[in-house]
């Protein structure tokens, strides 16, 4: 591991040479960590481990974690069968410093669909116009999904259907 944090460290250096004030790396999704098989996960949260507690003395890194309400819910469960030792740090720094999202608003949701609806379109070279009531399907299918990236794969996918 210290071979690749060598690198950022260099990466890093070399972005501060240019003027830069260091680097953000975002870890998305990494509640997919909990689906590892048992070692696989150990290693993983000691690299999460390492990052989050500048264990390589990387400067001017920035590290931002992306994660769901079911990470921590497994990353406890691993701590209460002492698979990980990470949990009780983890669950009390994120507490400290953690950002909840909120939902979309309908306004929100209906913005986002129409610029789905006219990237769409520029790909696919047709005409918005009769997709109004298509958009107005989606939005009421909306209620129904439980994630923004769920909405957006929904209304591709149906998007691609109106195509046949």
């Amino acid at each position: 591991d210290e071979y690749y944090f060598d690198l950022i460290r260099v990466l890093t250096f070399m972005l501060r040479v240019l003027g830069h004030n260091g680097m953000v790396i975002l870890l998305d999704e990494i509640e997919s960590i909990v689906d590892l098989q048992k070692s696989s996960r150990r290693r993983a949260y000691a690299l999460l481990d390492s990052i989050f507690f500048n264990d390589f003395d990387l400067e001017n890194l920035y590290a931002i974690f992306s994660y769901t309400p079911e990470f921590v819910a497994k990353l406890q469960r691993d701590a209460s069968a002492k698979t990980t030792e990470y949990a009780k740090q983890w669950v009390d720094i994120c507490g400290q410093q953690e950002l909840g999202l909120v939902p979309l608003t309908d306004t929100e949701i209906e913005e986002l669909i129409n610029k789905i609806v006219e990237l769409h379109s520029i790909a696919y070279e047709y005409q918005v116009g009769g997709l109004t009531n298509k958009v107005a399907k989606m939005m009421t299918s909306y209620r129904k999904i439980n994630s923004v990236r769920e909405l957006v794969r929904t209304t591709v996918d149906r998007l691609d259907a109106s195509l046949d």
